[in-house]
């Protein structure tokens, strides 16, 4: 069968990268055709949009003093996103069929191209406002089999605009099945989609650790550290790193970019470019502790085997880490404040619960 995966693009986000691959291979395991579309936002806003935008960001700074970017259009545009994913995509040239850059507007034409006999929407936030109704396979106007496999959303998702709402609900209606990530999310396709919902396992969880590492061709040390993987860096979490260094007494590995890059902010964009996946992958593998904020590092510590910490990041959505923790009896390891940290936490992972629940 041939089949087309919408998901988020494949730029330099390393969990979207990760579960990407996952996927796609899994499904090529089962011996289908499978080409990844990869769709990115389009950069190019509505004036309204623009200038609502921009005076919004101009009241945070000026009146409360946020530090926020002034460009009239802060969206990095394609040739941005190209230069801060030139080592990420690497890996996905390798390891990922897929169609090239995919603005929305050219989602029909893909469809007339590819002719797909199936389509699977998913993982990670595939429900975002934004990335519906595309989401919901509103281009496809063919008779063909369509799927989500589990799906999620952030703190806000369709269901939270109510026009939006009423175009995915008849749009779900030709999908054969529906399947979440996130347990909460059973009721609201109850409710919202007149649905029932399979709660599954994030798509990185369906591979074992030397799927990703024979993904990998560059080289990197052996030497054991501590990994961190964290998105949203504060004094808290840099707290809770130096705690876990002087414990074990361990060089700190970290795995993304110092600086995020802002449009607009005069920033030298060589000193943002993100690292290799294999460089990611691999010093996970490499490391004795690993101290994350984010859902795929959490998922990808448990598929390494790796004990760990996670900070609960409330601003992209802390369901999704008591989900997964709870389906494998890790919730012990979800914190908020580095004074929480228990040094039991150094003990490694039960992997036979941890296999029991992957089947």
């Amino acid at each position: 069968m041939k089949i087309g995966i919408l998901t988020h693009p494949l730029d330099y986000n390393y969990g979207c990268l990760l579960q990407a691959f996952a996927l796609q291979k899994t499904l090529v395991s089962m011996g289908h055709e499978v080409v990844t579309i990869n769709r990115y936002t389009d950069p190019n806003k509505p004036f309204v949009y623009l200038l609502r935008s921009w005076c919004s960001r101009f009241i945070k700074k000026f009146f409360n003093n946020a530090d926020v970017s002034l460009a009239w259009n802060p969206t990095e545009t394609i040739a941005i996103k190209k230069k801060l994913s030139s080592k990420t995509q690497k890996f996905v040239d390798r390891n990922i069929v897929n169609t090239g850059i995919i603005l929305p507007k050219d989602l029909s034409r893909i469809d007339e191209h590819y002719k797909f006999d199936a389509y699977v929407v998913g993982s990670d936030q595939v429900w975002l406002p934004h990335f519906c109704p595309n989401s919901f396979l509103d281009f496809v106007k063919r008779d063909v089999i369509m799927l989500f496999y589990a799906a999620s959303s952030g703190q806000k998702s369709f269901a939270d605009y109510p026009e939006l709402a009423s175009k995915c609900k008849l749009l779900s209606e030709k999908f054969a099945g529906i399947s979440v990530r996130e347990e909460s999310l059973k009721p609201i396709v109850k409710e919202c989609l007149g649905r029932d919902a399979l709660q599954v396992l994030d798509p990185t969880l369906l591979l074992g650790k030397e799927d990703y590492l024979s993904a990998c061709e560059e080289e990197t040390q052996s030497s054991p550290v501590i990994f961190t993987y964290i998105l949203d860096k504060n004094d808290e979490k840099k707290q809770l790193v130096k705690i876990v260094r002087e414990k074990l007494q361990l060089p700190v590995v970290n795995g993304t970019v110092e600086k995020d890059f802002v449009k607009g902010k005069h920033m030298n964009i060589d000193e943002c470019i993100y690292p290799s996946v294999d460089s990611w992958i691999q010093n996970l593998n490499r490391a004795k502790f690993v101290v994350t904020d984010s859902f795929h590092g959490t998922c990808m510590s448990i598929v390494f085997g790796k004990p760990f910490v996670v900070v609960g990041n409330k601003a992209r959505g802390i369901e999704r880490f008591n989900s997964v923790l709870s389906l494998f009896g890790l919730k012990r390891r979800l914190i908020e404040k580095a004074d929480e940290f228990d040094e039991s936490m150094f003990d490694n992972l039960e992997s036979k619960r941890i296999q029991d629940r992957r089947r």
